[in-house]
């Protein structure tokens, strides 16, 4: 492959100048990235050279001995509905917001150009700057930073750039398989017949509640005969007691029916998959919470049920 003159002498006097040593060895790609990088530096379209290391060379080791301190706000690079990384230090008059919006702009507009096997990462490095270049295509598409560390589990430059590689690997496959009018046909078939079921098991419940409540009533009047505290309506409480709890369970089944719903139909589609699993992250999240609060009152109710009924 043969690369522009200019790209070269830029590479070579940058090199020279930073201080910085560019290792001639590694792969076409290596080379390549690295040439695209320093151009780009030198014309002031992007802020970040460096130096390539080939994705089979030994892995980073962690960072130790430097401390990275970011006042900007984490933001994430996102594509097709997919988070690829989260960017939280800045480089040079960029900010991480600034980053994450053009590397998910570039993405955004690569996308449909980008093939899944194409997609790689080159560990680079130019003075005191060292990130992980994901490049598709023969083109960079954005980079993770020391800066930006840990990225979930990710700790080192290479396992960043490895997390990246596979998630923009994934959300690729998943596009293109999601264009194929077979698996289109066969996600909207499925998620009409879900449809379908869900709306007559929302009408079929109401209906079941209500003979529920008729026949604990009447179990309740069978049961109650000693009004039991003095002034007190004991036959009344109880039933209101139990018709607000039948009311709870309804609207416990039925918001667990919509939320199965939901996420079934949302699963169906590759571009909707991640709003599945964020939706039963909130699920969880919230009943927890609700759990820890009931919990938290369980001494205020015993002692009122004590009250009322000892």
């Amino acid at each position: 492959m043969q690369f522009p003159r200019r790209c070269n002498t830029q590479l070579d006097r940058l090199s020279a100048a930073r201080g910085s040593s560019i290792s001639p060895k590694g792969s076409v790609l290596d080379r390549y990235v690295l040439t695209v990088l320093i151009y780009l530096v030198a014309s002031g379209a992007v802020a970040f050279p460096a130096r390539a290391q080939t994705p089979d060379s030994p892995a980073a080791a962690p960072v130790s001995g430097r401390t990275f301190v970011s006042d900007d706000v984490p933001a994430t690079v996102t594509a097709w509905n997919r988070t690829l990384a989260v960017l939280r230090t800045s480089l040079g008059s960029s900010s991480a917001q600034q980053r994450a919006a053009a590397a998910s702009a570039r993405l955004e507009a690569a996308i449909e150009r980008l093939s899944a096997d194409e997609i790689g990462y080159s560990v680079a490095e130019l003075g005191a700057v060292r990130g992980a270049v994901i490049v598709g295509s023969a083109e960079a598409l954005f980079a993770i930073l020391e800066g930006d560390l840990p990225q979930d589990t990710a700790t080192t430059l290479d396992t960043a750039g490895a997390q990246a590689v596979s998630r923009l690997q994934t959300l690729l496959r998943d596009r293109a398989e999601q264009r194929r009018w077979s698996v289109l046909i066969r996600s909207i078939a499925e998620a009409l017949l879900a449809t379908v079921v869900f709306v007559v098991f929302w009408l079929l419940i109401r209906r079941t509640t209500e003979r529920l409540r008729d026949r604990l009533a009447a179990a309740t009047a069978k049961r109650i005969r000693d009004p039991g505290i003095p002034g007190v309506d004991t036959y009344s409480v109880v039933f209101a007691v139990l018709r607000v709890f039948i009311r709870l369970v309804e609207i416990a089944v039925r918001l667990a029916a919509a939320y199965i719903f939901l996420t079934f139909v949302f699963s169906r589609f590759a571009y909707s998959r991640p709003w599945s699993q964020r939706l039963g992250a909130f699920v969880v999240d919230t009943f927890t919470r609700m759990a820890a609060a009931v919990i938290d009152q369980l001494p205020n109710l015993i002692t009122l049920a004590v009250i009322l009924f000892v």
